[in-house]
């Protein structure tokens, strides 16, 4: 599959994931404050579709969601990840996917 825009990323990594097993794989019509893009009984997954490497802060926010969701967290990123990590950030900078 050829990634030209975010949607073809999150719908090959829906595909990825549905090919590891996960069944039930949605995504939300909009996308929530949370950033979670997809989900699965037991899984919160994050798409990040921009040419910037993901930082720490968007990893750990996404493992804090999916803490509280009680499932598995799994984060693509097309541009890959920063090398060294920033400061962690507190726990009140990340949104909880369970209002959402």
């Amino acid at each position: 599959m050829t990634i030209r825009t975010a949607r073809d990323a999150v719908a090959a990594a829906a595909g990825y994931l549905r090919w590891l097993g996960f069944k039930d794989v949605v995504q939300p019509e909009e996308r929530p404050s949370s950033g979670v893009d997809l989900r699965a009984p037991g899984l919160v997954a994050q798409v990040d579709p921009s040419t910037r490497p993901a930082g720490l802060r968007a990893v750990e926010c996404l493992w804090l969601n999916g803490l509280n969701a009680s499932g598995t967290s799994v984060f693509f990123s097309l541009a890959g990840y920063t090398r060294r990590p920033a400061r962690a950030p507190p726990r009140s900078a990340c949104r909880s996917s369970s209002s959402t």
